[in-house]
């Protein structure tokens, strides 16, 4: 809903951010350009990691009840390729990928 008002944000960023599209949203709902339109317009240069957009990968949170090792292995991997894009930050919008990345980065 955000994306389609042409509204201007209160502060504009001067940072690179990489995205990461919640698998859900991405193939399911199809929210994908929106918020890079947000990002940008709030003068993000929005970086992409490999598999983005509708081949996201998964966080791997979603199976980390019942498989612990293969949800924390699927978050490394996709750390690490939100890593390999380069930028100061990244942008999520699912609480349970924040969850597992910070678990599998190793923060707390």
């Amino acid at each position: 809903m955000l994306a389609e008002k042409d509204m201007e944000p209160s502060h504009k960023a001067d940072a690179e951010i990489v995205t990461h599209d919640y698998s859900v949203y991405a193939r399911c709902e199809y929210v994908i350009e929106q918020p890079r339109k947000l990002l940008s317009r709030a003068w993000y240069r929005v970086k992409e990691p490999k598999d983005s957009k509708d081949l996201t990968h998964c966080c791997g949170g979603l199976v980390e009840s019942i498989f612990h090792k293969t949800a924390n292995q699927i978050g490394e991997k996709r750390v690490e390729q939100l890593k390999n894009a380069k930028a100061q930050s990244a942008a999520l919008m699912c609480p349970i990928c924040l969850a597992t990345f910070k678990k599998a980065s190793g923060l707390k």
